[in-house]
């Protein structure tokens, strides 16, 4: 089941030098948030299913949340 979210997302990449975040909602569409180092900050965006789209070189990682 899909995480629960409500201001922000902390994201933990300590691996990784090179990546890209990307939200988009449940019809596919690319929200605009507004992103700190690792934080997306998401209090703007309306209640709904969403993808946290982690893309790396040429993989990508999808991860859903809920926002209520």
């Amino acid at each position: 089941s899909p995480n629960q979210a409500t201001n922000q997302i902390n994201i933990s990449m300590e691996f990784y030098t090179s990546y890209t975040l990307e939200i988009v909602d449940a019809y596919g569409k690319y929200c605009e948030v507004h992103k700190v180092k690792n934080t997306i900050h998401i209090s703007d965006l309306p209640s709904g299913i969403y993808q946290l789209l982690i893309l790396q070189n040429s993989s990508v990682s999808r991860h859903k949340f809920v926002i209520q």
